[in-house]
């Protein structure tokens, strides 16, 4: 999956579990540690930094990612965001697509 899905994905997540009440344009966890932080706290996910990678988790599942250039924040940036991607179904985005067309 490239950025531009991610983002998209964490996105639907947020908006299938409930947690729209705010302004989800420009949402980008990626690259945004606000929306990375609300992502981890609506998704109640947790974060460990274990022997150079980080691990996101949560009852579902985790994602472990090796830390890149010793950049710790980027890392747990992209495995929330990798985690909450990958709990969303294909269905649920071409739905969400269909909602969201202008």
């Amino acid at each position: 999956m490239d950025e531009n899905e991610l983002n998209l994905r964490a996105v639907i997540f947020m908006f299938l579990d409930g947690h729209v009440s705010q302004n989800i344009a420009g949402f980008n966890p990626l690259h945004n540690g606000d929306d990375c932080m609300r992502l981890l706290i609506a998704g109640g996910f947790s974060l460990q930094h274990v022997e150079g990678e980080i691990i996101a988790e949560c009852v579902a599942g985790e994602q472990r990612e090796l830390t890149r250039d010793g950049d710790l924040l980027a890392t747990a940036r992209s495995a929330v965001t990798t985690l909450a991607a990958g709990m969303v179904l294909d269905e649920d985005v071409v739905k969400y697509k269909a909602m969201n067309v202008a």
